[in-house]
């Protein structure tokens, strides 16, 4: 991130309690910080893909002028996050009781992209999956700062 001209906060990283909040960690934007959410953080293997999603995150905010109004913004952030974390490898998807095989990673992507978005104002007068759909090909397919998607 440096690189890219983002320097980066003391304790860019924190794990704090967030009972209001459902997911397991957040960036926010408006600090440039990762919070990973203490009430869930009891597994190593769910902590290590919390804040890889949300350095996906991070790594959006600082490489392109992010509109967090923007529900395609949102979108191609999630779909990236969800796809570049392992947030949809084949042992996260089947500890969630989803066994399919063909089509599992983009279809878990998709999935889980929509979860996300539907949470944010930003999208609540969207479609959506039409919205996942627009931006889906581009963003699925962008793996930088990776050379591919990480096993």
């Amino acid at each position: 991130m440096d690189e890219k001209g983002c320097g980066l906060p003391r304790n860019f990283v924190r794990c704090a309690p967030l009972p209001s909040v459902p997911s397991l960690g957040t960036f926010v934007p408006a600090e440039n910080r990762v919070v990973l959410n203490s009430l869930h953080t009891n597994n190593f293997k769910t902590v290590q893909r919390t804040l890889l999603h949300e350095l996906v995150h991070a790594f959006d905010h600082c490489r392109v002028d992010m509109d967090y109004s923007s529900c395609r913004h949102l979108a191609c952030t999630e779909i990236r996050a969800a796809n570049l974390s392992t947030d949809c490898r084949w042992d996260a998807e089947w500890g969630r009781g989803i066994l399919g095989l063909k089509g599992q990673q983009k279809a878990c992507v998709k999935r889980r992209a929509k979860l996300s978005i539907q949470m944010t104002p930003a999208c609540a007068h969207d479609d959506v999956d039409y919205v996942i759909g627009s931006v889906f090909k581009r963003c699925y397919r962008d793996t930088e700062p990776f050379p591919s998607v990480p096993k």
